[in-house]
């Protein structure tokens, strides 16, 4: 009897049906979702914007760089980001180096060839978080960069900002998470949610945050009420996701690329979607669907209703 009861909660929960299939030019590296459309980063220097309906609004392919060697090769993006219509985008440039360019309008070599993520905060003023665990401002309207503020004396693994995109979030190789206030320069707090690297976060627009580490684990911290949660997993958390409103929580709970759907008022499973397809490179939580990729051409729609 205890047998049949566990199959019928198994059943109950892994309701989900694949909706959407789409395929691109090469390996999606990365996808973020900013308002209601989809920026996606793809390992041949391109970048896809999609509207909510998943339609094409804009493709771009960067130019190829130039090695030491003389070859010629894809550019490499670090990171994107969409502010009403312009998009930022952190990538490899000439001999190894990098900039950060305005698609369409201008770019600015960087001096370091270390940073990790770059964000806007508005028109003018972008965020740049490097991987020696220090975050710097950049003005857009004349290319100055502050001097460095020191987060971590971790490294950075991966960094997010908020909706409203006064707050960053950071996290570190050690499983420590930095919730950093953009407009007074401070550092909110910080909570160790892990005991190994993070490889992924997400934040929602009321500040609670999702976090997926190498210890097995996701975690959920309401910053605001200072709440943290922690959940196991079979493998290694390598995509997490959470809903606007932070009430839905999702992470890759097995080696198979399952989703684990967490309803954060009772922090109970509420869901759980069998992908099949192994160690995912983006979750992407909405209302009614999920969108995933894991490292092919693909891209993935998934039905939560």
């Amino acid at each position: 009897m205890r047998f049949l009861i566990v199959i019928f909660i198994l059943f109950e929960f892994s309701f989900s049906e694949l909706i959407k299939e789409m395929e691109f030019n090469a390996n999606v590296l990365n996808i973020k979702q900013i308002r209601k459309d989809f920026l996606i980063s793809l390992d041949n220097g391109e970048i896809e914007i999609l509207d909510e309906n998943f339609t094409q609004k804009m493709n771009y392919k960067f130019p190829k760089i130039k090695t030491y060697f003389g070859d010629l090769i894809e550019s490499r993006i670090f990171s994107a980001d969409l502010l009403d219509d312009e998009i930022l985008v952190l990538l490899s440039s000439d001999f190894g180096a990098q900039k950060l360019e305005i698609l369409g309008k201008k770019d600015f070599d960087l001096k370091s060839e270390n940073f990790k993520n770059a964000f806007f905060i508005n028109k003018n003023l972008a965020i740049l978080a490097d991987l020696s665990g220090e975050i710097y401002f950049f003005d857009l309207q004349n290319g100055k960069m502050s001097d460095p503020i020191k987060i971590s004396s971790s490294s950075l693994s991966s960094v997010e900002i908020s909706p409203n995109r006064k707050i960053l979030v950071l996290a570190s190789e050690g499983g420590k998470v930095y919730v950093f206030d953009i407009i007074s320069k401070t550092i909110l707090s910080q909570k160790s949610l892990h005991k190994d690297r993070i490889h992924d976060l997400a934040i929602s627009s009321n500040l609670k945050i999702a976090t997926g580490a190498n210890d097995k684990s996701a975690s959920f911290f309401d910053f605001k009420n200072d709440i943290v949660k922690n959940f196991e997993s079979e493998f290694l958390v390598y995509a997490v996701s959470i809903g606007e409103n932070g009430k839905t929580l999702a992470y890759q709970s097995s080696e198979n690329g399952d989703i684990t759907l967490i309803n954060t008022q009772n922090f109970e499973i509420s869901n759980i979607i069998k992908t099949n397809d192994g160690n995912l490179g983006s979750i992407i939580l909405n209302n009614d669907f999920i969108v995933t990729s894991n490292f092919d051409k693909k891209i993935k729609i998934w039905s939560i209703k």
